[in-house]
């Protein structure tokens, strides 16, 4: 799924990660082994796997912003395809290697900042 230039976190655009790809997963219940080890399961829905969102740069208010977040938080974006999705989500760790500079206009910005999010919502078809 390809996306626009732009993500939202609780209605703040933010600059998009270099990737961002959600994936959707399948969600399994009633898992069972047979005597012939065989695993069966009924699948109940689906939600977006753990995604880990990096920015090569993202400006000092960008990066306060998402620092600031504590608990859970509504993610949306836009695919190719135009479609709005929106996903209540928990931030699972943010920062990585961070890099301090400062942009020609004297303004501080990031490198290598990282959010790892988990999404909260499961669906059903």
């Amino acid at each position: 799924m390809a996306v626009f230039r732009n993500i939202s976190i609780d209605g703040t655009e933010i600059l998009a990660p270099n990737e961002f790809t959600p994936i959707r997963e399948d969600i399994y219940a009633g898992e069972i082994t047979t005597c012939t080890g065989a695993i069966l399961a009924d699948r109940v829905g689906w939600h977006y796997a753990d995604l880990t969102l990096s920015w090569g740069t993202l400006p000092q208010a960008q990066v306060e912003f998402i620092l600031s977040i504590s608990g859970s938080f509504v993610l949306s974006w836009t695919d190719a395809d135009g479609q709005t999705a929106e996903e209540n989500c928990i931030f699972s760790n943010r920062g990585g290697r961070m890099t301090r500079d400062t942009d020609a206009d004297g303004n501080i910005i990031w490198g290598d900042f990282t959010a790892e999010i988990r999404f909260l919502d499961a669906h059903s078809d």
